[in-house]
């Protein structure tokens, strides 16, 4: 490249590297991301009153593929009435309508933040399995994990919205604090 910084960072939120092996620094969003010696940077800003529960009648499934790209399907969500949501770049406002006009979401990306905003919104929530990684290791890979259901014959989350609402709201106080020390490893570093 014409320009090539004196420092460049990178930050992991999902399992693909950009082009080249070439950064300073590696950060991940979650420890699923972790690539040699990177540290978590779990950046949160999410519109909670934009992703809520508005207490439309709800009906159905819907789903959403995402990085999963039908690599390992494990289990496949009751077809009858299930909307998927993949490709469509819906809005915000369009993605709060529709998880909240469903009673259940399904995410084949395990790792989609996606399955965090259907549990704001009240849809009920459950992540496809990985294959060889129990709950126990899924939820130390993942934030929020705990409040997300392992697979469709995975124990049910009670109060998923209410325990998920109070999971996000603390990670979004802790992320002042963690873009602070991201702004100081770049000063110091540049």
């Amino acid at each position: 490249p014409m320009y090539a910084p004196a420092y460049s960072i990178q930050w992991l939120l999902h399992d693909r590297l950009a082009e080249g092996d070439n950064f300073d620094k590696y950060y991940h969003f979650e420890p699923a991301y972790a690539y040699k010696d990177s540290e978590t940077l779990k950046v949160m800003d999410v519109d909670l009153d934009k992703y809520s529960n508005d207490g439309m009648k709800r009906e159905g499934w819907c789903h959403v593929y995402h990085k999963n790209r039908r690599a390992y399907l494990m289990e496949e969500v009751p077809a009858q009435g299930s909307r998927c949501v993949d490709g469509m770049l819906p809005t915000e406002d369009d993605l709060a309508a529709i998880f909240n006009s469903r009673e259940t979401f399904y995410c084949y990306d395990s790792f989609s933040f996606y399955s965090i905003l259907a549990a704001l919104c009240g849809c009920y929530s459950i992540v496809n399995k990985v294959p060889e990684l129990s709950r126990e290791d899924y939820i130390k890979q993942r934030p929020f994990a705990e409040h997300l259901q392992y697979g469709l014959d995975g124990e049910k989350v009670e109060d998923q919205e209410a325990k998920m609402r109070a999971a996000v709201r603390e990670q979004m106080q802790e992320t002042d604090k963690q873009i602070d020390s991201l702004v100081k490893d770049i000063q110091d570093n540049a």
